[in-house]
Parts: structure tokens; C-alpha cells; sequence
């Protein structure tokens, strides 16, 4: 699940094995496996196996690892759950509610669950194709230093250093502000990145990445996949074809550079690919 910074994030899992003997405790790391909050998780009345902890509000995207312990049928075990704070959503859940007010405005068939985790989807989706996140994300990359000025991280549009250590090392913040970063993921530092023939991987670097805001266009056709993924259809999923009044006409589906098959999100999508955007430097 995707919660936003500067709020708080209801960290939640429903377990298969339902109802523990007793009380659930949750402990909630960080990227780095340090312990940021732990207590004991809420058991929703309503609902078997399902719990949840409150988590206070954060400042900085991060990844959270939850670990959900307690006792099942006299045996103790735990369950892991996997959560992330961002900056900024495509949409939020009122704006896709209202986009096809018909249908998603009944919380009975579309509660707010379901279109948070459809959104989640179509935000990872997007990613994927445009090698670019469309919201504020965390990222921690372990990288091999190479005696050169530039590093090069796994993701495009850094925008905020959170921490750096070279060979455990941990950087000041003064280190970090002198970085220079580019909407290519090239990190620039005045001084070369050490290299590290014996521990590769010596850099360890923590940043957010990702656009400030998604693009309109963006935002529309997140909404529109959405809807699509969402509100079931009479056509079948592998008809290409349909006879109507006027003939047969062929349906736009999914294939090589039509990612989905939505002309509008396709093309949405082709506009704001950064798979082949080359720094020049």
C-alpha cells in the first residue's frame, strides 16, 4: 500500500490464518532493518484476521517491512508486509470516484480499499513503461564507486538525497547538500567516488525520486486505466473483434508499443517515456 508523507498511515494486513490466539504485536522497520515503531496491532471486529497499526506521520518517502507476531493455534509465527510512504498520489480516491460517478461512486461495490490498491497498480504500471515514477518515491541503491566524479543510480528524476556512506561511512549533511543531481540519475560529486576492489557495492545511497506532481495527461490516463481495470465489461477479454450494427469493429488491445490498448494512455504513456533519454554532458 501506498501512504503519503506528513500523514497518518493506518498500516493494515488481513491474515489468511484469521484471529491469533491473543494480542498481535506489529514492529515496523526501515530500509536499513532499524526499528522505527512498534506496538500492539488493533483487531478489526468486522472482519477475520484482519489488523492494524497505526504509524505517525513521516517526512521522508520511505519503505517500511511491518512484521505482524502472535500466536496462532497454540504455535507462534509471524507474517511480513511491505509498505510505502510517498510524497504524491496520481489521483486520490474522491477525484476517481467522481471521474465515473455511475459506478465507482457506490462504496458498497468500490470501497476505498479496492481503488486504493487499483491505484497503487496502475502507479507501479506506469513506472514500468516510462522508466520514471510519476510520484515522490524512496529508493536505496548499493553501488560500485569508480574513482570518477559521476555516479550513476538505478533511478531517473533523483530530487533529494536522504543519506549516503561510502564503506560504511555515513556522509555529513553539508557532503550531501554539495551533490549536484541530474534528471538522469547522474550524481555529481567534486571529489571521485571511491572504489572498492575488495567490498564492491561500497556506496550506499538513499534518495527520493521521482516527478513533483504527475503531468495532467498523466493523471487523466491513470484515471482512465483505472476505470477500465475496475468497472467489469461485457466484452471478453481475448475478443479482438465485435459485430455490431454497422459492421465488425475491431477493438484496440494491448500489443508491442500500446502497453495497454487505451489509445489516450498509450499515447499519454509515449509522451512521457524517458526509456530513451540520453544526458548530453
Amino acid at each position: 500500500m501506498h501512504y503519503l508523507t506528513n500523514t497518518s498511515s493506518e498500516l493494515e494486513v488481513t491474515l489468511d490464518a484469521g484471529n491469533a490466539d491473543g494480542a498481535v504485536t506489529a514492529t515496523v522497520r526501515d530500509a536499513t532493518g532499524t526499528q522505527i515503531a512498534t506496538g500492539a496491532a488493533t483487531l478489526d471486529e468486522n472482519t477475520a484476521g484482519r489488523y492494524t497499526f497505526a504509524l505517525a506521520p513521516r517526512a521522508d518517502v520511505a519503505t517500511v517491512t511491518t512484521t505482524w507476531s502472535g500466536t496462532w493455534d497454540g504455535v507462534a509465527q509471524s507474517f511480513e508486509t511491505v509498505d510505502e510512504i510517498v510524497g504524491t498520489l496520481l489521483f486520490t480516491l474522491g477525484e476517481l470516484r467522481a471521474f465515473d460517478d455511475k459506478k465507482l461512486s457506490d462504496t458498497s461495490a468500490y470501497p476505498d480499499a479496492l481503488l486504493a490498491a487499483e491505484r497503487d497498480a496502475v502507479t507501479d504500471f506506469f513506472e514500468q513503461v516510462c522508466n520514471v515514477s510519476f510520484v515522490r518515491r524512496y529508493q536505496r541503491d548499493e553501488l560500485d564507486g569508480a574513482w570518477q566524479r559521476n555516479l550513476w543510480l538505478m533511478k531517473r528524476r533523483p530530487n533529494k538525497i536522504l543519506s549516503v556512506a561510502c564503506d560504511g561511512v555515513a556522509f555529513s549533511q553539508d557532503d550531501i547538500d554539495a551533490l549536484t543531481l541530474y534528471e538522469s540519475g547522474r550524481v555529481y560529486r567534486s571529489t571521485p567516488w571511491p572504489f572498492n576492489p575488495v567490498a564492491p557495492r561500497n556506496t550506499v545511497v538513499a534518495y527520493e525520486h521521482g516527478w513533483q506532481r504527475p503531468p495532467l495527461t498523466i493523471k487523466r490516463a491513470a484515471l482512465i486505466l483505472a476505470r477500465y481495470e475496475l468497472v467489469a465489461s461485457d466484452i471478453g477479454d481475448r475478443t479482438i473483434s465485435v459485430n455490431t450494427e454497422l459492421g465488425a469493429v475491431r477493438l484496440s488491445v494491448p500489443g508491442p508499443n500500446y502497453p495497454t490498448g487505451i489509445p489516450i494512455v498509450d499515447k499519454a504513456l509515449e509522451e512521457h517515456d524517458s526509456s530513451s533519454v540520453i544526458e548530453a554532458w
